[in-house]
């Protein structure tokens, strides 16, 4: 029975602090009010950012739009704003138990002016190359101009490129910001010359001799080998068979047979021999006095690249003179 009566006391000991102590506390929050009026229909009032809902305006006062508003102790963005008139911005700072009037009362001379109706603002730009009558391009378009000239370039980024033959071509972004007028220079820079080759300079390299290949005489032997190998058989393996079957009955025709299988036999397999050391002796002569004669091709080839590489390198060098002062663009403001 003692449990019982202390598990009922704990319970409502919870739910006293519950609903009396910490729901009031955490609920509980400081607040003022804010008072605004306007003087024209249609005004549209946000807060931080988020607009207020047109029902939010109550009451009337003499044609004279107002309402309040109940908010926590704070600063607040204010916006109100008109279609015909420039927005009003006001930082509104929220009191304790206290009413903040906000009024806005709008003038003509506030009234916003349309875009449409906005004068566009525009730079005249003057664009000067060198060379002269180099192609000007505007904002990658197909539209081209003819240097010098000028354009007429509206507020923002623009890209012009400038292009002639036999220089690289040149781009520039410019950031029209006002109606200043601006001058433009493309100093092009030279393309760089092609480089230059012996034929060029009227001077012929010599190709180097093929030397001979010793495997021609190899293949040369090996043919007469063949043959040999054919006569081994016919007629010299044609008569030692006849002898073998036939006996002494045809002893006189397997032995002529025999005798001229083994001359035809012998004879190709020296021919082939004698004619294969030959060949490999002559391109061996060959090769000796093609490798002194390649040795010769080389030395002169040599000096002839040599000479193209000192015309090259001079050639570069007045290329690099020449733009020293080029491939960038000068922009002159007034």
């Amino acid at each position: 029975m003692l449990a019982c009566k202390t598990i009922a006391t704990l319970f409502f000991l919870t739910v006293y602090v519950l609903i009396f102590a910490v729901v009031p506390n955490a609920v509980a929050q400081d607040s003022g009010l804010v008072r605004v009026q306007v003087d024209l229909d249609g005004t549209s009032v946000s807060i931080n950012g988020s607009e207020i809902s047109q029902d939010s305006f109550g009451n009337s006062l003499e044609a004279k739009q107002w309402f309040i508003l109940k908010l926590p102790v704070g600063e607040y963005r204010f916006v109100l704003s008109h279609i015909e008139y420039s927005p009003f911005k006001e930082l509104v700072t929220v009191y304790k138990d206290r009413v903040t009037n906000l009024h806005r009362f709008f003038v003509d001379t506030e009234k916003a002016v349309p875009v449409d109706t906005l004068p566009e603002v525009v730079s005249i730009v003057k664009v000067l190359t060198d060379p002269d009558s180099a192609v000007v391009v505007l904002d990658g378009t197909a539209d081209t101009l003819l240097a010098p000239c000028e354009v007429e370039l509206s507020i923002g980024k623009h890209e012009l490129s400038a292009l002639s033959d036999g220089f690289e071509e040149l781009s520039h972004q410019l950031n029209i910001t006002g109606a200043d007028p601006v001058t433009l220079l493309f100093n092009l820079e030279f393309q760089q010359p092609e480089r230059l080759t012996a034929e060029d300079l009227g001077l012929v390299k010599e190709q180097p001799i093929i030397l001979g290949r010793e495997e021609e005489a190899t293949m040369i032997k090996a043919k007469y080998n063949s043959l040999a190998e054919s006569f081994a058989i016919i007629p010299l393996g044609q008569g030692l068979l006849a002898r073998f079957v036939m006996g002494d009955d045809v002893s006189k025709e397997s032995n002529a047979l025999i005798i001229s299988g083994v001359l035809l036999t012998g004879g190709a397999y020296l021919l082939g021999k004698v004619l294969s050391e030959r060949k490999l002796r002559e391109i061996q002569a060959f090769n000796e006095v093609a490798i002194r004669k390649n040795i010769e091709i080389k030395e002169g080839n040599k000096v002839i690249d040599k000479l193209v590489d000192e015309q090259n390198a001079t050639l570069i060098a007045k290329w690099l003179s020449d733009n020293r002062d080029r491939g960038r663009v000068i922009v002159q403001t007034k």
